[in-house]
């Protein structure tokens, strides 16, 4: 029995899961459980992430300590009915997983395909190797990037059915379609040092958020049916688009929940006297326990309202405020629904489920307004997972309310990411041979770099 950290570094919030993992009697559900105990979410003023740049290393790295620590210390308070400690030993936590998103980190797509001379055993590193030749075919020129995973959608033999997953099996040829979760080199390895900056931690194994919160939020037949999964956080809002049980397409644009706030707070403060103006907090507040996004609204001329804070009751100006900016993000999110259906010549209504996480997925009436634009058959909110699937690896078994909330909900996703993403859902991850990203991963990059820069110094010379 050993503790682990589920670790989510967002913009302006860090959040932490310490949860007991242990080893059972191997049957054909599961051999491992993951039990989360306790939690700790920071916020903080400043901006921690800047579109998946680490801001401030420092800092970042003191309040991941911080919120380990205090995780730990609620983890430790826990008793059992008879009032003794829940655990003899002081629970700390030994591993820790990561998740990051940001608009830094990209979408690339790309294709598997190899024939080969007898029929051979497909392992892992077969995998890797068809992987990296197909990548370096496709994507040469991007010597300065990493793959934090690569995705594939169904494998195919030659005159075979679709398979979830060839290793193990014995082919004379293999092709696969598959998408990936690129980012610069440097932003990894700028976010690692962050988080491991004290030395007293090392991130074991650091995911793309979103495609955490799929694994975790999302059922098997969500995914295999079609859905749009939109993760509404603070300052970024995520869409990830699954078909056919894969992940085929996600975005990430740089506006979120406190661009609502920001509006609501300019747009109070016209008729506030100097000196009395809201603050970011205050309208906050207003947006959260006061404002309804209603479908049906259509702004109205601006009207005066009251000057005092306490009596400003023009509810309709502060729907205003939020019907501008969700108009504009499920927009965007149209668009780039609209224009991958027609790259892909998949119809926009093969996605007829919405899921809706991050807080900005809190607002009054966002259900109704998001099936509106999505023209969904579905609109749901999740917070809690669907059931375990069976055979799954490890079984996630949460019995603290406490932690049933949206703000740990990316934690709880990366401890489930960490144990139970399918073998075939993740070909490779950075840190698989157990190097910093870019030291080994994609040396066939520099090497394919390496070799156009030869040429050019060639040629010139020869001209000389």
């Amino acid at each position: 029995m050993k503790f682990i950290a589920g670790i989510s570094l967002e913009s302006r919030r860090i959040s932490c899961v310490i949860a007991q993992k242990e080893h059972t009697d191997k049957s054909y559900n599961s051999s491992i459980k993951i039990k989360p105990i306790a939690g700790c979410s920071i916020t903080h003023d400043m901006l921690l992430i800047n579109k998946g740049w680490p801001n401030d290393m420092d800092l970042i790295a003191n309040l991941t300590k911080s919120v380990i620590n205090e995780a730990e210390k609620e983890a430790n308070k826990k008793t059992k009915p008879d009032g003794n400690p829940l655990f003899e030993e002081p629970i700390t936590a030994s591993d820790i997983y990561l998740s990051v998103h940001g608009s830094v980190f990209s979408f690339m797509e790309g294709r598997i395909e190899e024939s080969f001379e007898s029929p051979e055993d497909i392992t892992r590193d077969t995998l890797k190797e068809l992987l990296e030749a197909s990548m370096n075919a496709e994507n040469g020129q991007q010597n300065a990037f990493t793959v934090l995973h690569t995705i594939p959608k169904k494998f195919y033999a030659k005159n075979s059915s679709p398979i979830s997953s060839p290793l193990g099996m014995t082919m004379s040829s293999i092709n696969c379609d598959y998408v990936a979760v690129s980012v610069a080199t440097d932003v990894l390895e700028n976010l690692s040092m962050a988080v491991s900056n004290n030395k007293e931690m090392t991130v074991e194994e650091m995911y793309y958020e979103p495609v955490a919160l799929g694994e975790y939020l999302l059922s098997p037949m969500e995914k295999a049916r079609g859905t749009i999964l939109i993760d509404m956080g603070r300052l970024t809002t995520t869409m990830s688009l699954y078909k056919d049980g894969s992940l085929m397409f996600f975005s990430e644009i740089d506006t979120g929940s406190d661009t609502v706030t920001m509006n609501i707070q300019e747009y109070l403060n016209q008729y506030q006297t100097p000196g009395h103006e809201f603050s970011f907090a205050e309208a906050d507040q207003i947006k959260v326990s006061r404002s309804t996004i209603n479908p049906d609204f259509i702004p109205a001329d601006s009207k005066p309202i009251e000057t005092q804070k306490a009596k400003v009751t023009d509810k309709e100006l502060i729907d205003k405020c939020v019907l501008l900016h969700i108009h504009e993000v499920l927009t965007v999110m149209n668009q780039y629904l609209h224009a991958f259906s027609a790259s892909k010549k998949i119809p926009e209504n093969s996605f007829v489920n919405v899921v809706l996480t991050g807080g900005g997925s809190n607002l009054k009436g966002m259900q109704d307004l998001v099936k509106q634009y999505f023209k969904a058959d579905n609109v749901r909110q999740a917070i809690l997972p669907p059931p375990p699937t069976l055979g799954a690896k490890a079984v996630m078994e949460i019995s603290d309310t406490d932690l049933q909330t949206m703000e740990y909900t990316a934690p709880l996703a990366t401890l489930n990411y960490a144990f139970n993403r399918p073998s075939q859902n993740d070909l490779y991850s950075w840190n698989d041979s157990g190097d910093m990203p870019g030291t080994t991963a994609f040396k066939f990059f520099d090497n394919t770099i390496g070799k156009l820069l030869d040429k050019i110094l060639r040629r010139k010379a020869a001209k000389l």
